[in-house]
């Protein structure tokens, strides 16, 4: 199960409002199927993210597979002519057990991680 984001941005203040174009997008992408879950974030005006759980092989097909579904919501729905996909991939998320950016700085005095145990 794999996490892709697709970030959609309008060409003109104009276009179809966030919340309608991703009600459009969402159903689009449920009638094609393989979509586990997705939902709509909300982020500066005239942008939006759609996050999407599927199932796939690899990340490249889940990332593949979103851009796919995505274009194909453009390009079959008239109203949402006014937005552009800007890319489809998985966000970078760290480990929550290695902390937020990585393996937590060593405590100990005098200890080099760089060196052999």
């Amino acid at each position: 199960m794999y996490l892709v984001h697709a970030h959609f941005r309008a060409h003109v203040p104009l276009a179809v409002p966030s919340v309608q174009f991703a009600e459009l997008v969402l159903a689009q992408v449920r009638a094609s199927g393989g979509v586990e879950h997705a939902s709509a974030h909300f982020p500066p005006p005239h942008a939006l993210v759609i996050g999407f759980w599927l199932s796939a092989g690899t990340l490249r097909e889940a990332e593949t597979r979103t851009r796919n579904l995505c274009e194909r919501a453009l390009e079959t729905v008239g109203e949402l002519s006014g937005w552009t996909l800007l890319r489809a991939e998985a966000p970078l998320l760290a480990p929550t057990a290695l902390g937020l950016l990585g393996l937590p700085e060593s405590t100990e005095p005098g200890h080099d991680d760089e060196s052999p145990q």
